[in-house]
């Protein structure tokens, strides 16, 4: 059995290529990446470190660019599995090379599987391919994967030990899928309960996180406020979801909730705040992990401030967040303002929706303001260490302010030892003091100044 791998980043490597290479699969991986393509073809192989300490080696057969179009047809020819890891906006690109594939392909019956989190996901390949589709016996079932993937050393990605691999069984043409693969007669339903119970929450924990000055997942969740508003979403979709699909019973919601949030708080994978808060505005979208799950909430006449204050922050990135995808909501925002943005997607004017997003934003200004700043040059002669790290830390527990401490690219949250450890600020450094909130003047000079002391406290 051959397979064809359109993508090699985080999903490809750490979920669609494992999966196969276990059922016996012949992999073939294909990527504009020439990099990455000549280290595939050199190596052949990859690891998974997983989060319980096991390793797991993965083989592929080969490694073409997208470039070169003829193999990638070739490849495609010979294949009983196509599957696509390469981000919904790509999907038009790599449908011609597919489609000239599939018109030379004799397998007896292929299946194109869209591994994206777009929705529909396949059927976008299946509408750009299907016209010109020259044979029979090919099957475009709808998909939904979840696993939190993080790129490694080299080759190599760490993984979480458990993942989930849905795909359409009204679709699925021909044999029965690969273990691991598991056929579902509702897509839809369990689509939904991925993109809101998984998907939706994590995006809450990025926005409310980097409002607050934190790098990863695991450190934002710790924080009262975002673990209340994720808390009191989460409830609210399993509300909704149970009621839309009865065959999803509450208790088997509640725990996909219940395992979502332990999975952001496991610290044994570092998951990036700016990696999961990429193109925020494509988030915003009708329907999608954000609004989607806000409006139905509404609709149920249930709490809808955490959904308010979750929509506010994704509107209003601090100026330090280098998020993929920020210019383009930046410049939606200077062109249209928020609220025009929102009515386009379909949140009504005056609904409770819209007046608790207003309530968030008149809170924290469309975009986040500083209003306390210093730019220091640390002298204390430990540096930003252990110390005076958690000297700062500890007097931030009593704080109201929000104050964030910046060394080049990286930002950490004062309240947060983790986070200003990793800054690795030394003595000579400089840095910027940001505070923000009641209270942020007198937090933003206590931190200078420790910064400044010479005694070492």
């Amino acid at each position: 059995m051959n397979a064809v791998v359109f993508g090699g980043g985080n999903i490809g490597r750490g979920l669609v290529a494992p999966v196969l290479h276990d059922a016996g699969y012949a992999i073939t991986v294909v990527d504009a990446d020439l990099d990455l393509i000549r280290e595939l073809s050199d190596q052949k192989k990859f690891s998974l470190h997983h989060t319980d300490g096991t390793i797991e080696a993965v083989a592929i057969t080969g490694a073409v660019a997208a470039q070169d179009e003829e193999a990638v047809i070739a490849a495609v020819a010979q294949a009983d599995l196509v599957a696509t890891a390469v981000g919904g906006s790509i999907l038009p690109i790599v449908a011609p090379p597919i489609r000239d594939g599939l018109n030379k392909n004799t397998r007896p019956a292929v299946n194109v599987i869209a591994c994206e989190n777009t929705h529909p996901n396949s059927g976008l390949l299946e509408e750009a391919i299907a016209g010109d589709l020259t044979r029979g016996d090919v099957g475009f079932p709808e998909v939904v994967v979840d696993r939190i993937v993080i790129p490694a050393q080299g080759l190599d990605v760490s993984v979480e030990a458990s993942f989930e691999f849905f795909v359409d069984a009204h679709q699925w043409v021909g044999q029965d899928p690969p273990e691991g693969i598991q056929l579902v007669d509702d897509i839809d339903a369990y689509l939904t309960r991925k993109l809101w119970l998984v998907n939706g929450l994590h995006a809450t924990v990025a926005f409310e996180g980097l409002l607050r000055g934190y790098e990863f997942i695991h450190e934002a969740i710790t924080h009262p406020a975002i673990a209340e508003d994720v808390g009191i979403i989460a409830s609210n979709m399993v509300t909704v979801l149970a009621d839309r699909h009865p065959h999803m019973s509450k208790e088997h919601l509640e725990a996909t909730a219940a395992a979502s949030l332990h999975r952001f708080a496991d610290s044994s994978i570092a998951d990036a705040l700016l990696r999961v808060a990429r193109n925020p505005l494509q988030k915003l979208s009708a329907n999608e992990r954000l609004l989607g799950p806000a409006v139905a909430a509404d609709e149920m006449d249930l709490p809808i401030e955490s959904h308010g204050r979750a929509i506010a922050a994704s509107l209003s990135l601090p100026p330090h967040a280098d998020v993929a995808g920020a210019d383009m909501l930046r410049q939606a925002l200077d062109t249209k303002g928020w609220r025009t943005i929102m009515e386009e997607e379909g949140v009504q004017p005056g609904s409770r929706l819209m007046e608790a997003i207003a309530t968030s934003m008149e809170s924290q200004g469309e975009t986040v303001d500083t209003t306390n700043v210093e730019s220091i040059t640390i002298l204390n002669p430990s540096g930003l260490h252990a110390r005076p790290a958690s000297i700062i830390v500890e007097h931030m527990k009593n704080s109201e302010a929000t104050v964030t401490i910046q060394k080049g690219e990286k930002v950490a949250n004062a309240a947060s030892i983790l986070s200003v450890l990793t800054l690795g600020a030394s003595t000579g450094d400089e840095v910027t003091v940001s505070g923000e909130g009641e209270g942020a003047e007198a937090a933003v000079s206590f931190i200078k100044g420790v910064l400044v002391s010479e005694d070492g406290e």
